[in-house]
């Protein structure tokens, strides 16, 4: 009964933390389009926050492993408050660079939370557990995106042309608020003083010895492999999908009106990507058990390749959201099944260290995605969709030398 309550109060943290998230992100590419920003400015900042949760997560997933995973949590869903609020106030692109970095110096939320999930779930409901998160990131994704759809274009109507993020930042602010109550009042630690990693290092900023620890790891190095890769594929869409949208439905962000219609349709189209991945999440748990988590990796991965690949083809609205779905489950199916297999391959006493290097790789990926797809975007806007779907290709091949043993069974991809 307190797993699963401490497993309940853990969903609502990533559910609120995403959905502060899925506010804000939609809206980006609105806000740099309207300071005039490039493309690549525009994947400068999306890849600030990964550059720095590529430097302060596994500094923070090292530290869940010495101090526990609660006061972690605590110092990064305040960062994200604070990074937040910042965001309201920023009328200027250096003003967004800034809540972008600082909301990534705390940056651990999601892999801290998968290390606490992994504490106290059995390794063979550790799919489904993680599957949970997805499902918290789903629904934030169907709620946050829909609330910055409806939120942003009053902020434009009452703050001016570049005013809604007032508004916008003040609402994410508040879901981040909800999220550092619940980790300070209702959730207990879960990582017991005996398991935890003896202090015998310094914390450092870089520490090269965890990468090269999981490096050494056959099974461990694989997979780390496959999810830089697969991630670095999908982050593409990260810097250019707003910029995709206002494009594809020749929308003006420059005046209150056409502001107010490019964040209503973006934020749908977000939305829907959201509703689709809660989904996805869904079907999980019941597929892994059936097929493997190997295979339905490698299920994700084609879906996304097919998706990219089919995107930038879109006539219309219609049709970009019907090529959404299988990017959306594809997306669903990776994101549960890679830190589960992770975190089963990986020691209790590390388990925090090498999701923490997983989402160290994963925010460098974030950084190389978003910084090439913003590139190439502005020569062309089908090429970076189709590059993102060559990564995908290449994370399939990465796959077949993923070892074929989980929870003692045989696997085959």
């Amino acid at each position: 009964m307190k797993r699963d309550k401490s497993q309940g109060i853990i969903f609502l943290i990533i559910f609120f933390d995403l959905l502060a998230f899925g506010i804000v992100i939609p809206q980006l590419g609105i806000y740099a389009r309207a300071f005039h920003a490039s493309g690549l400015l525009q994947g400068l900042v999306i890849a600030s926050y990964s550059a720095m949760q590529f430097l302060f997560a596994p500094l923070l997933g090292r530290w869940s492993d010495r101090i526990g995973r609660r006061p972690v949590l605590l110092v990064s869903l305040f960062t994200s408050f604070v990074a937040h609020l910042l965001f309201a106030w920023a009328h200027t692109l250096t003003l967004l660079f800034a809540s972008r970095i600082v909301d990534g110096l705390g940056g651990a939320n999601v892999s801290t939370a998968q290390a606490y999930l992994s504490d106290v779930t059995p390794p063979d409901k550790r799919s489904k557990a993680m599957a949970r998160i997805g499902m918290a990131f789903g629904l934030g994704f169907i709620l946050g995106p829909a609330l910055g759809a409806f939120v942003g274009p009053w902020g434009t109507h009452h703050f001016g042309p570049h005013g809604g993020n007032l508004a916008i930042g003040a609402l994410a602010a508040s879901c981040s608020a909800v999220t550092l109550l619940l980790a300070a009042f209702a959730l207990p630690e879960s990582l017991p003083k005996d398991k935890r990693h003896p202090a015998e290092t310094p914390l450092r900023l870089v520490d090269g010895d965890s990468l090269r620890a999981a490096w050494h790891d056959h099974a461990l190095r694989n997979l780390l492999l496959v999810s830089m890769v697969s991630v670095a594929g999908f982050a593409v869409l990260h810097a250019i999908l707003t910029f995709f949208i206002i494009d594809l439905l020749h929308l003006e962000v420059n005046d209150a009106a056409g502001a107010a219609s490019a964040q209503m349709r973006t934020g749908y189209v977000f939305a829907w990507i959201g509703v689709l991945n809660f989904f996805g999440q869904g079907f999980v748990h019941p597929m892994a058990k059936r097929v493997g988590e190997i295979r339905l990796l490698v299920t994700g991965l084609v879906l996304q390749a097919v998706a990219l690949t089919l995107m930038p083809l879109s006539g219309g609205l219609g049709m970009l959201l019907l090529v959404c779905a299988p990017l959306a489950v594809g997306s669903a199916f990776c994101s549960a099944v890679l830190p589960a297999l992770l975190s089963l391959y990986s020691p209790p006493t590390r388990r925090g260290e090498i999701l923490g290097v997983n989402a160290s790789l994963g925010s460098l990926s974030r950084i190389g995605g978003p910084l090439t797809g913003g590139f190439l975007y502005d020569f062309g806007h089908y090429i970076p969709f189709w590059t993102g779907a060559a990564m995908c290709v290449l994370a399939l091949g990465l796959s077949r030398a993923l070892p074929r043993t989980v929870h003692g069974r045989e696997e085959t991809s």
